[in-house]
């Protein structure tokens, strides 16, 4: 599987499907399309529930496999909140 990130165009990094799979789905559950979205340490605490302590023994490790919210972002599934401090997230609504 193939991750995007916004930030370097055509930039692609291969990622474990087993564990980049349940994140993302974890992600476009959590985060609502409200306009005020969540923080990031927010995403963070409500992407847990949905993830499998067999795919992520103890929650280990779901800080960096989060970071699928980047290619999330550069497929225009989720959009950065303009101007937030700290940064927030939302899902995008067509």
């Amino acid at each position: 599987m193939w991750a995007e990130n916004p930030n370097i165009p055509g930039y692609k990094q291969r990622l474990d499907p087993s564990k980049f799979v349940p994140m993302r789905d974890a992600i476009l559950a959590a985060l609502p399309a409200a306009p005020d979205g969540l923080t990031l340490n927010e995403l963070d605490a409500a992407i847990r529930p949905y993830l499998s302590d067999d795919v992520f023994p103890g929650g280990k490790k779901v800080g960096w496999w989060a970071e699928a919210k980047l290619d999330l972002e550069a497929k225009k599934l989720i959009e950065r909140v303009p101007k937030s401090k700290p940064q927030r997230v939302r899902r995008v609504v067509e």
